[in-house]
């Protein structure tokens, strides 16, 4: 198995809040399953989770590029942490589909930055109070 290496001279331009260390904050990214969006849940990498659990409580938020701000639950079962509680509310607000990916940002304060993409790779862009099926992107 290779060794991934550092590179401490590399320029970062990191998504948003910064340590105070100059280290980009934490993040993971998820692809949207058909089984996801079945289960209404979102499980949390454990690796994630163990580094950073300090980042959790029963509920975190998360902050769509837009400033719009979601509270979602938290659950803990069999070794996994899930996104659960308002999780389904939040798919269905930005119309989220198989095959879309998410980064999820630590800012801190048990927030997340939330970051959506299409299939394509592209960001997708809302305005502040609409969903996505309402600008024509299905």
């Amino acid at each position: 198995m290779a060794t991934r290496k550092k590179l401490s001279s590399a320029p970062s331009l990191p998504l948003s809040a910064t340590s105070s260390e100059n280290r980009p904050s934490p993040a993971f990214f998820k692809v949207i399953l058909e089984e996801t969006l079945q289960n209404k849940k979102l499980k949390i990498p454990n690796k994630f989770y163990r580094e950073n659990c300090d980042a959790f409580g029963d509920e975190v938020n998360l902050i769509v590029p837009n400033g719009r701000l979601w509270k979602v639950g938290l659950t803990k079962s069999d070794d996994a942490v899930y996104f659960d509680q308002n999780w389904n509310k939040f798919v269905e607000q930005y119309s989220i589909q198989p095959k879309e990916f998410l980064v999820f940002e630590f800012l801190g304060f048990f927030s997340f930055g939330v970051h959506i993409y299409e299939y394509s790779g592209c960001e997708v862009h809302y305005p502040p109070t609409m969903k996505r099926a309402e600008l024509g992107h299905n």
